[in-house]
């Protein structure tokens, strides 16, 4: 197969084969971004890093395998017919004054995904043998993270 890659971006082709042993060609494209203020209060913009960090070869996680989230997914996967778009970030509340809880999103092309970030709180079982959660503590950022997402971490103390 022969390849030429006029990008600044790193992509590794391959063959493979199907369940019926028919061969056909992946591409593996790798492209990181970094979000920038552009000087207006509310308006972003996105541009390449560089240079580009090459393919993760492994998983890699914030703590320990299995007890946390994936920070890096590897880019080595079984072929799929679309992509992955892979958000590490943190939320920072609007115009930066501490906040209990702020909706935040992320959109690419005409698909749109919204979450709402909350500060910190605590479960706590009632007397009554139910559980509740305690009212979120304004904060100024929340890392977007599985360990962060409603009902969090079970963590027994």
């Amino acid at each position: 197969m022969e390849f030429n890659n006029y990008t600044p971006f790193t992509a590794i082709p391959w063959t493979s084969e199907d369940a019926t042993a028919k061969s056909f060609g992946v591409l593996l494209v790798k492209a990181v971004f970094r979000i920038w203020p552009t000087g207006a209060s509310d308006r972003w913009e996105i541009r390449p890093v560089c240079p580009q960090p090459p393919p993760f070869s492994r998983d890699e996680f914030y703590g320990e395998p299995g007890k946390s989230s994936v920070r890096f997914e590897s880019d080595y996967v079984p072929p799929k017919p679309r992509t992955d778009v892979l958000v590490n970030a943190i939320a920072r509340a609007p115009r930066g004054a501490a906040a209990t809880k702020w909706p935040v999103f992320v959109e690419v092309g005409p698909v749109r995904k919204v979450l709402r970030v909350t500060g910190p709180g605590m479960w706590r079982r009632s007397i009554l043998g139910g559980w509740s959660r305690s009212e979120p503590a304004p904060c100024d950022r929340v890392p977007i993270r599985y360990e962060y997402a409603f009902g969090g971490a079970a963590i027994r103390r």
